[in-house]
């Protein structure tokens, strides 16, 4: 009967339409939650790194109240040495306005905002790292120099240039990490794993055969090898 094999048929195609809603949304919820990770990767390194920077703040404002500086200590070493002080405190507050805010934004817009939210905040905090990572390293930097002038107004001459070269060396040390570190971890951010490339991976195409070859098994055990034809072709 033509028609009994038309309705077979359309109930055919509705069954392999909710397999595909199905399929797709599992993906969906998969790439979201690989999403979410990330957002609590990127959380996780904010916290790390204003704790640090709050750390640093500590040191520089006991430099500040506790270092008195000599009567005839010369105004240059005595501006070089405030001025690096300031420019540490400075540092590290932006270094922690900036990953509370993004933190908090960031994970207020995962939580509550519209659909495609959780991408779009993941996206953003990863763009602003690059503005925490300059700030904390400019904070790290100014300390050591703020120290290097401390040591040339308290300490002897010999002590002051034995300090001026550790420091200096672990100026050197960090610049040299700065540089391995980006070497090896750091990419080109246009090859960026996205979305797209995870949900027609290897495994989307695994599942997607599998299930043909289902859907084949079924039609063949039925005898209708051009309903079969036709889901193949889907």
């Amino acid at each position: 009967d033509p028609f009994t094999k038309l309705r077979k048929n359309k109930i055919y195609f509705l069954m392999l339409a909710a397999d595909k809603l199905l399929l797709e949304s599992n993906y969906k919820r998969n790439a979201i939650n690989l999403k979410g990770k990330e957002l609590r990767l990127h959380y996780d390194n904010f916290t790390a790194i204003s704790t640090q920077a709050a750390v640093l703040i500590g040191f520089a404002v006991a430099a500040v109240i506790e270092l008195e500086v000599p009567e005839t200590c010369p105004w240059l070493l005595q501006l070089m040495f405030h001025s690096s002080t300031m420019f540490c405190l400075v540092a590290n507050f932006q270094c922690i306005a900036c990953t509370t805010i993004v933190s908090v934004c960031g994970t207020s817009l995962a939580l509550r905002g519209p659909d495609g939210s959780v991408h779009a905040a993941t996206e953003n905090m990863f763009k602003e790292r690059h503005h925490i990572f300059r700030t904390f390293a400019a904070g790290l930097i100014s300390l050591h120099a703020a120290a290097m002038f401390a040591s040339m107004i308290k300490m002897p001459t010999l002590a002051a240039v034995a300090s001026v070269i550790i420091l200096l060396h672990s100026v050197f040390c960090l610049f040299s990490l700065a540089k391995r570190v980006h070497k090896g971890f750091f990419y080109d951010e246009s090859e960026n794993a996205s979305l797209d490339e995870i949900l027609l991976g290897p495994s989307f195409g695994t599942l997607m055969s599998k299930r043909k070859l289902r859907v084949q098994k079924t039609n063949e055990e039925t005898e209708r090898p051009s309903s079969n034809q036709v889901v193949l072709d889907i």
